[in-house]
């Protein structure tokens, strides 16, 4: 048995104990149901369904994330532009921040980016870094996201 953290949309992060051997396949069909992806945490491709979790590259320790949806359309709206692009579910919250304000997004500079960070759009939810997009994710799996400033969200 290992231990990994399960991520799943709308829900808690787990620390659950699995079988390396059990097929992936069947790992997601048992987190969500039948024809679930499988994802480890920083990869862009779901894990092969017939290897078992330990041959595609589940280890102890690892974030895992299981969702319906193959790939996240994430649109990032700032000053009156919107970019969008397709992610993984596993995609965590800060590599999204870092390619909204990188070159192939909105440009920001380095003391610019440390002002703002990236919340839910149309609410007061900030997107945690460390959250993988998937958890936001909606039944279309996309998700809308504003860069705003910090200051925002101060006291």
């Amino acid at each position: 048995m290992i231990e990994i953290f399960l991520h799943q949309r709308s829900k808690a992060i787990e620390f659950v104990k699995i079988e390396p051997t059990k097929k992936v396949e069947d790992f997601g069909t048992e987190c969500i149901g039948e024809g679930a992806f499988v994802w480890v945490e920083g990869v862009d491709e779901a894990l092969d369904a017939a290897k078992t979790l330990a041959e595609a590259g589940v280890f102890e320790r690892c974030h895992v994330h299981v969702s319906f949806c193959k790939n996240v359309m994430v649109k990032v709206r700032y000053a009156g532009g919107v970019i969008e692009d397709s992610f993984s579910p596993a995609t965590t919250g800060g590599a999204i921040l870092k390619w909204a304000v990188s070159p192939e997004g909105f440009k920001l500079t380095d003391s610019e980016s440390a002002k703002h960070l990236l919340s839910v759009c149309e609410t007061e939810t900030e997107l945690d870094q460390a959250e993988h997009i998937g958890f936001f994710a909606d039944d279309d799996c996309s998700i809308c996201l504003d860069l705003v400033p910090k200051e925002r969200f101060a006291g």
